[in-house]
């Protein structure tokens, strides 16, 4: 579980984030969509640990929570090869190995393993990045635009793979797209001016 209390975020002295509040329990998904520099990606990193608040408090339970995040940008290793940056999470034995191929083939990249990084579309590496991030399988999920660069068809296909595989996890997603939350999330908010406002469903 997370929970963000009054947390204040500042960049140059200007307020990103100004006393967001916001719980995400254990097995939630929750969803915050909104307009290019508003914070959506602050707020990300911030629950992550990856940036600390300028004011607030976020509280993690257990304290020791671990993600497995799904960046905007796929960060992949440019010198491994497809199967080789999924299974680099894991411990790498030959169930793992199949395992990682597994979650590849439901990503539509079994045809892909072995495919250097630099041969790879914007939509396919970071459905690789995806599948990286659950062979990982932590606990809680950070889905910062997790489907950018694919087509309708890849986007609804993947969109049904990650909502069966998060069914018992906790996420935390970010999309500008009002499907992806109507498929995986329970809650959706819009981030506006520093603040959360509920979105009807």
């Amino acid at each position: 579980m997370i929970e963000l209390r009054h947390i204040r975020k500042e960049y140059g002295g200007k307020a990103v984030l100004s006393d967001l509040s916001l719980t995400i329990g254990d097995g939630e998904k929750v969803a915050v969509m909104g307009r290019s520099g508003t914070g959506k990606t602050t707020l990300l990193r911030l629950i992550a640990g990856l940036e600390k608040p300028d004011g607030g408090s976020i509280v993690r339970t257990p304290e020791d929570l671990v993600f497995s995040t799904v960046f905007a940008d796929p960060r992949l290793f440019p010198t491994s090869d497809v199967l080789e940056n999924v299974v680099c999470v894991t411990e790498g034995k030959e169930a793992d190995v199949a395992a990682c191929r597994e979650l590849l083939r439901g990503l539509g990249l079994a045809e892909a393993q072995h495919l250097p990084v630099r041969a790879l579309s914007t939509g396919m590496a970071q459905r690789v990045s995806l599948a990286r991030a659950l062979a990982y399988d932590a606990p809680f999920f950070l889905l910062d635009e997790p489907f950018r660069g694919l087509d309708k068809a890849g986007k609804a296909a993947a969109t049904a793979f990650l909502k069966e595989r998060l069914r018992d996890k906790s996420a935390f997603l970010i999309t500008h797209d009002r499907e992806e939350t109507d498929a995986l999330a329970d809650r959706c908010f819009v981030l506006e001016n520093g603040m959360l406002t509920p979105m009807e469903s």
